[in-house]
């Protein structure tokens, strides 16, 4: 509480006075930094998404580009793919624009002498890094808005018109470890023979009525189509009281099923993990994992839709000191230091990702370990530059 001004003696008015004085100018002071360094951190990182997607969709247009010669693909649905691609893209290259645009501009202002004449004003080192770690902290939400909300949709739509592509007239292009749904029925698909044209280990999730708690389970060792009905070999079939103990348990030489199918409701339902929000991915390893399918693969990824969009934060933490450490060393660098870091990091999330799909790593610890590793290195040097 504010004392009144009659209630000082002379001396603790003046202390109080030049206190305040100096916490306002050290409060704007800040402020206007702190706006400063976001002017100089957007057009380097969005130079960057734009760089990235780029090199990446051109990319994807080259290894694609054999598909289109070959089926005589219209240049509309390249070009459909391509955009719906861009979210999914975004996601990656948010990272490397952030850690790319704080390099830009730590080097910058490290070569000009204007950090040195904000230190000189008595902002210290973490004081410095907070607008960039405010930066790396909104491009995380963007991330993370994007991983739920806005790729999983475009990614779906983008497959969808890869699958249009590669339809076969024998059989419907389902893609391996994969799920589709039709009406009350859910199938899994473990493996994909194209040559002759037959899906391996299939297993079909049948909602029984509204009241049923648990799903009758048929599980198929080949499964292939026969005048427009799906037609199952060597099956077993398993049916489950409310409290999910088997109860039926049969073995049948050839189920029959005649789904009424359209190519667009095949193809709108078929999904993948990137084409799934969290939600809807942690249902399907749930329902997965009752079925007793492997779901390593499935939380692997699960656990990475959480720790990809906190990418942007962590290597913000971790470009700011380096960049500023090696811009004395020569012009760019501290730059090319951190375009090392980039490649360090992918590889780190590459080798992280197969040691949990290897069951070697826990699926959680695959997901963070790369962050948690990146995070550290950044407090350290952190620590180190204060």
């Amino acid at each position: 509480m504010t004392k009144p001004l009659k209630d000082y003696p002379s001396t603790d008015l003046r202390q109080d006075l030049h206190q305040r004085s100096t916490i306002r100018r050290f409060l704007a002071y800040g402020t206007v930094l702190d706006r400063y360094l976001f002017r100089e951190l957007i057009l380097p990182f969005i130079v960057g998404v734009a760089a990235f997607l780029v090199i990446i969709l051109g990319h994807t247009l080259y290894q694609i580009v054999d598909i289109v010669i070959n089926r005589g693909v219209s240049a509309v649905d390249v070009t459909k793919m391509l955009i719906y691609r861009i979210p999914g893209f975004s996601i990656l290259a948010i990272p490397v624009a952030t850690l790319l645009a704080i390099a830009l501009v730590v080097n910058r202002l490290e070569r000009e002498t204007e950090f040195t004449a904000m230190r000189g004003g008595g902002v210290s080192l973490p004081r410095l890094a907070v607008p960039c770690l405010l930066f790396g902290g909104l491009m995380t939400v963007l991330s993370y808005v994007l991983s739920e909300e806005v790729a999983p949709w475009a990614n779906h739509r983008s497959e969808n018109i890869v699958r249009k592509i590669m339809l076969t007239k024998s059989i419907p292009m389902v893609e391996e470890n994969r799920y589709f749904s039709s009406g009350d029925f859910y199938f899994y698909v473990h493996e994909v023979d194209v040559a002759l044209s037959e899906l391996r280990d299939v297993m079909i999730y049948e909602r029984q009525s509204p009241r049923a708690v648990y799903p009758r389970v048929i599980t198929a060792k080949r499964a292939f189509t026969r005048e427009g009905a799906w037609l199952l070999k060597d099956c077993l079939v398993h049916e489950f009281d409310e409290k999910g103990r088997l109860v039926t348990e049969a073995s049948v030489d050839e189920v029959r099923f005649k789904l009424d199918l359209t190519v667009e409701d095949l193809f709108g339902e078929q999904r993948g993990p990137a084409e799934m929000p969290s939600a809807e991915l942690k249902r399907q390893i749930d329902l997965f994992d009752r079925g007793g399918i492997n779901v390593r693969k499935m939380k692997v990824d699960y656990f990475t839709k959480f720790s990809v969009p906190l990418a942007p934060c962590i290597l913000g933490l971790l470009a700011f000191p380096i960049s500023r450490r090696w811009a004395r060393a020569g012009s760019f660098m501290g730059i090319l230091v951190t375009v090392l870091l980039v490649f360090f990091y992918n590889g780190f999330m590459s080798w992280s990702s197969a040691l949990g799909n290897g069951g070697i790593l826990s699926p959680v610890l695959a997901a963070w370990f790369p962050n948690v590793f990146f995070g550290l290195l950044g407090i350290g040097f952190m620590w180190r530059e204060r």
